[in-house]
């Protein structure tokens, strides 16, 4: 769901570009009144670390 209010939001990019060098991106999916996902773009997030070098 994307969430709106005074002080809350969501941030979503067309892709990796607009993140952070230590972020990947992640598909966005939200529930419209048609269909049950629907893509909105892609969300920032930071690297998935490797704990087992």
């Amino acid at each position: 769901m994307i969430s709106t209010g005074p002080s809350t939001y969501d941030r979503f990019v067309s892709s990796g570009r607009y993140c952070q060098p230590t972020e990947d991106t992640e598909a966005a999916w939200v529930p419209t009144a048609d269909k049950r996902d629907c893509f909105v773009g892609y969300t920032c997030r930071e690297h998935a670390r490797d704990e087992t070098w």
